[in-house]
């Protein structure tokens, strides 16, 4: 049996101005809602492959990017096992969210941290446990102006 290594990646928490999360739900394995990101390319660090993965997936730029935690998916019976490196990010400009993968994801969409997917196509428990909503917490207040405003 050839050696076999666990693939490195990136998984991209997108922040908008509303303070919700960006999810695509995937059309091919692992099935599920799953935030944007993929395997980083040698010689590529970790915050450009997650500012080319979000073009590529997305079409979209983002800023303010940084290093959240990380997380294992390990999936024997799917032949995957992956280590994935969570940054938080915001849009850089707007809030136009393409589709330029349409044979790999079925759509994006907006979710409240509190009305989060249920059927996630990978292990998101870093991002969705107590530390990880207490980062997430602390990066909204560091970027993003959500007080409301009157009307």
């Amino acid at each position: 049996m050839a050696d076999r290594y666990p693939r490195l990646g990136t998984g991209v928490v997108i922040l908008n101005k509303h303070g919700q999360i960006l999810f695509g739900k995937r059309l091919n394995q692992p099935l599920g809602w799953s935030i944007p990101g993929g395997h980083v390319e040698f010689g590529e660090n970790l915050i450009d492959c997650a500012k080319r993965e979000v073009m590529e997936e997305v079409g979209i730029e983002i800023e303010n990017v940084e290093p959240l935690t990380f997380g294992e998916n390990l999936l024997l019976d799917q032949d995957y096992h992956s280590v994935s490196i969570f940054l938080f990010s915001t849009i850089k400009d707007g809030e136009i969210i393409g589709n330029p993968e349409p044979h790999k994801c079925g759509g994006w969409e907006w979710f409240d941290i509190t009305d989060i997917p249920s059927s996630l196509s990978f292990n998101y428990d870093p991002l969705l446990n107590e530390e990880g909503l207490k980062i997430l917490s602390d990066y909204k207040k560091k970027y993003l102006d959500l007080k409301k405003k009157p009307h």
